[in-house]
This record gives structure tokens, sequence and C-alpha cells, in this order.
């Protein structure tokens, strides 16, 4: 087993999984090449073995780490923040790390998890080569940490990645039976921290369609966000429209780099948006056009895009009544 003074010093080490019950933390052993290979960290499924330990909450809060530099991208899903983060990847200027598993440990595990937050926080800024920046990219299961997650490091700033409502829609009912089932659950973790009363009976309720419930979901997000860009953090934050982001690509990077104080120079940055990461699918790998016509093709249905136009047109009706504007203040670009 690895001795806790290596597993402490390594960003190799990365934490994975709180234990609650046991008041410990699982580390894994991710190369770079590996981290670059994983869709999402959570989904990582450690072997045991040499590549696997586990450190108690109390050592991982009385031990120092080496300091790093540590931003975030949050975002409201089906964003394309899974290919920002790959594009992140800039050895020598950043590496970006999607959906850390113990994060979303943290954000539904009550006050004591949350207390665990900054000693994890300050494990996954340790750099992987020296004068590189972490990226973090949380699930949005985390969003409710993200003013805690801010406060970690006045030098840490965020960016806002948000989809249009159209979009949104559209991605929940390409993932069928199981996305409708997840912006459910999603919309019911989101009230948790951030609830707004919609004045819906519960008959009402009981009687709103999936694609209803996942207009709300995502008008909640906006809502947070635009809450947090109006907060005293807010200077630290920078917004932008996923469809911005697609459109130009090499511009959106130069500013984030920038922004991230990555300062990655104009050529690494062409060869990124130039390269394989932007002509791959991001979460299914293959060529991303192949891969959209797919999608699109099994999602094509005239019924669901009559339903989709009349829930957003219900939505905007819902975000006036409530006070809520969008886009949002701040953008990047």
């Amino acid at each position: 087993m690895p001795q806790k003074s290596e597993v402490l010093a390594s960003s190799e080490w990365l934490p994975h999984y709180y234990d609650a019950q046991g008041q410990r933390v699982q580390f894994v052993r991710l190369e770079r090449d590996k981290i670059r290979e994983l869709t999402f960290l959570a989904d990582y499924q450690p072997s045991g073995g040499q590549d696997s330990c586990w450190l108690t909450a109390e050592e991982i809060n009385n031990e120092s780490v080496r300091p790093g530099t540590l931003h975030f991208v949050f975002h409201t899903a089906f964003a394309r923040s899974t290919l920002l983060t790959r594009a992140l990847d800039m050895p020598g200027f950043s590496i970006g790390l999607s959906e850390p598993k113990i994060l979303n440990e943290l954000a539904i595990g009550g006050p004591k998890a949350r207390e665990l937050l900054k000693p994890i926080l300050r494990l996954l800024a340790r750099p992987f080569a020296d004068g590189e920046a972490v990226v973090v990219k949380p699930s949005n299961t985390a969003n409710g940490l993200i003013e805690e997650m801010l406060s970690y490091n006045e030098q840490s700033r965020a960016l806002l990645l948000t989809g249009t409502l159209e979009s949104f829609l559209r991605s929940v009912n390409k993932k069928g039976m199981m996305g409708r089932r997840w912006v459910r659950r999603l919309f019911t973790h989101i009230m948790q921290f951030a609830p707004l009363d919609f004045g819906m009976s519960q008959s009402e309720q009981f009687e709103a369609t999936d694609l209803q419930y996942a207009g709300l979901t995502w008008l909640l997000q906006q809502r947070q966000f635009a809450m947090l860009l109006s907060s005293n953090a807010g200077a630290r934050m920078r917004s932008l429209d996923s469809d911005h982001f697609n459109s130009e690509r090499e511009q959106s990077l130069s500013k984030l780099s920038t922004f991230f104080e990555i300062d990655a120079p104009p050529e690494q940055i062409r060869a990124i948006v130039e390269g394989p990461v932007f002509n791959t699918h991001a979460k299914l790998g293959g060529d991303y056009k192949s891969r959209i016509e797919i999608e699109e093709q099994g999602a094509e249905s005239s019924v669901v895009e009559e339903e989709i136009a009349l829930v957003a047109q219900w939505v905007r009706q819902v975000a006036q009544m409530a006070g809520i504007d969008w886009p949002l203040a701040r953008p990047l670009l």
C-alpha cells in the first residue's frame, strides 16, 4: 500500500469517494493519460491493489499539501461542458478534471461531509506540472456548493456555462426514459438549495409533463447562475452560452485562458481547436458529426418538437412572472 505522504504529495492520487459512515476518503491513482481517456471521473471503477487507498477525514484535515491554482467550470448540463474540459487539457498550462465523484458525495452528504470540502479542493488543486492550473468541472449535482467552492481561494475563478432552453429540452428527450427520470431527480435536488415557488397547485404539479419539469429545472439553474453573478463573488465569474462557445471556439478558449490567467499562447489554442478534441464526440467517442446525426435521427418527432415549443413558451411565461431574465450577465465573449 502507498504511504500517506506519497498520496498527499502527488496530484495523480485523486480523492474519489467519501465514505460517510467510516469518515474516510478513497483515493485513486490516475495518470494524466488515463484522466484524458475518462469522460467523467465519477465513472471510474478502481480495481484496488496499488492504485487505490483510503485516508481518514482527520488525516486529510490535518495535513498540508502543495498549493495550486484552482478554477471551475459550472454548467446547466447538455452545454458542451465536457468538450470544454477536454479542450483545457493543455500540458504546461492547465488540466481539466471532469466531474469528480467526491464532489457529488459532499454535495448530498450533509453538514459533516461539507466540512471536508476545502481539504478536498486543496487536494484537487495540486498541479500536475509546475505552473499548471487545475480546472474542475463539477457535475451540476454539486451546484449547491458553488459559493463554498469559490470561497476556497480568492484567486479562484469560475465560468458559468449554459445552453438554450430548447436545446436542454431536446437533450433530455434524446436520453429517453432515463433522461426524463434524471431531470425530475435534478429538479427535486435543486429545489433543496435554490427553491422557487412556481405558484403551482398540487394537482398542477402532478399533471405536469416530464418536459415541463425539464423546463423548470433549466429555469432554476438559470436563476441560480444569475443570482451568483450578482453576488459579491460575481466579479470572479463569467457566463458563456454554449452555442457561442461552439461557433467561436478559438475566441472562447482564448478569452477563457486570459480570464483563468492560464495565458496559453495563440498557437496552442489554435492547435486544440483544429485538432481531434473538437472532431470527436466528447462523451461517446467517434466522429462528432456522425454521432450527432444518429442521435438526432433517433429522437426526431414532430409531436415532440411541438411539445418543446409549447413548453418553452410556458417556461418563458413562468420566468416573466417570477422576474427571471436571461441571457446571463457578465458574458465571457
